[in-house]
């Protein structure tokens, strides 16, 4: 693993299926930890965590700079932003239900690079500075994620 001696790991891979849309993507993750699907559920549940973090502070609602000092203030302001998170991964998931042609409008990019939350975000921001009325109704619901396939490899 490094020059500096040998290290025990194991590497976890998974990829999804490509289809007409999509193109296949494979995902690795190297852990001292023998290889298991649940090194995937680990690795999900961190990155969802730190993504939220990110949304939460700098990448969406800027929580970083609020300025609230009492705790029941706050307690409102986090309530309510759960509820426009909520909001916001819901229009992620309507942005990519309209297709491709829709998410390009928000993510230029051949291939998706912002996050379902960020989708939303700025579907949200477009739809209120140029034509409300595309915003779809808020359901406070969002679709099941999807599963992916796994293989497990050791190695020394």
């Amino acid at each position: 693993m490094t020059q500096d001696g040998k290290l025990l790991t194991h590497r976890t891979v998974t990829w999804t299926t490509g289809d007409a849309k999509n193109l296949s993507e494979s995902l690795a993750i190297i852990s001292n930890r023998p290889a298991a699907r649940a090194r995937l559920r680990e690795y999900a549940r961190r990155r969802h965590t730190a993504e939220g973090f990110r949304d939460d502070k700098s990448g969406g609602f800027d929580m970083a700079h609020t300025r609230l000092q009492h705790a029941e203030r706050l307690e409102r302001l986090l309530l309510a932003l759960a509820i426009a998170k909520l909001w916001c991964h819901e229009l992620g998931e309507h942005v990519l239900a309209q297709g491709e042609a829709a998410r390009r409008m928000i993510d230029p990019g051949p291939q998706r690079e912002l996050s379902l939350f960020q989708l939303g975000l700025r579907w949200l921001r477009r739809c209120l500075s140029t034509h409300i009325a595309l915003l779809p109704p808020f359901l406070a619901r969002i679709s099941p994620l999807k599963h992916f396939k796994a293989v497990c490899y050791s190695a020394s």
